[in-house]
Formats: C-alpha cells, structure tokens, sequence
C-alpha cells in the first residue's frame, strides 16, 4: 500500500486493499512540488487522468505554477468528481488555470470552494463551463467586481464574501435558479436600485458586515 495512504477500504470481491484517501504533503514527503518529485513520489498507481473514481480534491496552502489542459478535471476522466476545495492557494497571474475551466468540465462537480486566494478574475465563458447548479464559494479573494460570466451562469448558491467588490449587479437578484447569495465583509454601500423582478427561488441572502446606506 502506498506510503501517501492515508484511509484503506477493502471492497467486496476484491482480494487487495483499496485506498479511498491519498495525500501528498510537501513538508513531511520532502519535495518542493516540481512535477518530477510528483512522479517520483507517485509513480505507484495510475496516472492522475486514470482517477475515474475520484470524488473530492482539496488543495491548501500551494502555490500553483502550472496547470494545463494535459491534467484538466474533465467530465472523461473525473465523472464522479463532486467537490473542489482550493485554499489559501496562489494562482498564476492571479488568473484560473486552464485545468480548471476545461470544455469537459465534470458536471457531477458541484461543490467549488476557493477561498483566501490571489484570484482576480474568471474566465469570460465559465457560464458554458461550470455546472449551474453548483454552490460555489469565491471567498476571501481579490475579485474587485461580480464577473459577467458568474452573474450568467447564476449557480444555485454563490458566496463572494469578502471579496472587495463595491457594485452588485441586478441580474444576479432576478435569476430563478439562484437560491442564496452572500456579499458579506465587502465593500458594497447599498443595494441595486433596478431589479426588475425579485428571484422567487432566492431564499436566503447575507449581506453582513458591510458599510450598506441604501436598501
């Protein structure tokens, strides 16, 4: 069983044991994270693309240099893939890789978390991408305006909290798929004036510890 294991399961019918928790630990496997100690330190089980099975990844405290469509989470490869959590991670160019924004991505992924990061913007087509039903957290970022392509693809729950956004647009209060929004800890002042049509689905929304003179 390999070193990295961190939780064995022995399925049914199965005469070896199977691993349901992997981890790499840069600081206790003594390696910097250039792909080549990856490998060397992976190189025991299947390629990252062969995790058919994969159900959660959770990235903390990395600072991603590369990630491209060669590893990309994909519908292909990763259709059982559910939740993503990214944080406190540093991306290049303070932009989302590639691997993360793919055309396959996993529609199964509904659960983004990516908090405390360096993130100043998405992709203008994330709305042709991610999954509209997804709960997507973008929380402690750098993010300084709601992008066009997330007030599009209106996911069902949307948390921009402490972000330092001023404006939030009236788009994102009139779509029926939204059923909670968070703004808290930013710097909005007041609520959109012109929201033609309240959301009928919106059912919960914080807007705490904020500056807000207009309601």
């Amino acid at each position: 069983m390999l070193p990295q294991c961190l939780v064995q399961v022995r399925p049914w019918g199965i005469s070896k044991p199977a691993c349901s928790l992997v981890l790499l630990n840069c600081i206790t496997d003594d390696t910097d994270g250039e792909s080549e100690h990856v490998v060397a330190q992976w190189s025991k089980f299947d390629a990252y693309s062969a995790f058919s099975r994969l159900n959660a990844i959770k990235i903390y405290n990395t600072t991603i240099v590369s990630w491209d469509n060669s590893a990309a989470l994909t519908q292909t490869d990763h259709p059982s893939l559910m939740t993503l959590f990214l944080v406190r991670v540093n991306f290049p160019d303070e932009e989302l890789p590639a691997g993360l924004h793919s055309p396959d991505f996993p529609q199964s992924l509904e659960d983004i978390e990516i908090c405390i990061t360096n993130l100043r913007s998405l992709p203008d087509d994330i709305d042709l991408k991610w999954s509209q039903f997804a709960s997507i957290y973008i929380e402690a970022s750098q993010l300084h305006e709601v992008p066009a392509s997330l007030v599009r693809l209106a996911p069902f729950d949307l948390s921009l909290s402490l972000n330092p956004i001023a404006i939030l647009p009236p788009q994102l209060f009139e779509q029926e798929s939204v059923a909670y929004l968070s703004f808290g800890g930013t710097l909005i002042t007041q609520l959109p004036e012109n929201v033609t049509k309240l959301s009928s689905s919106l059912g919960n929304l914080n807007l705490s510890y904020n500056n807000l003179t207009f309601l």
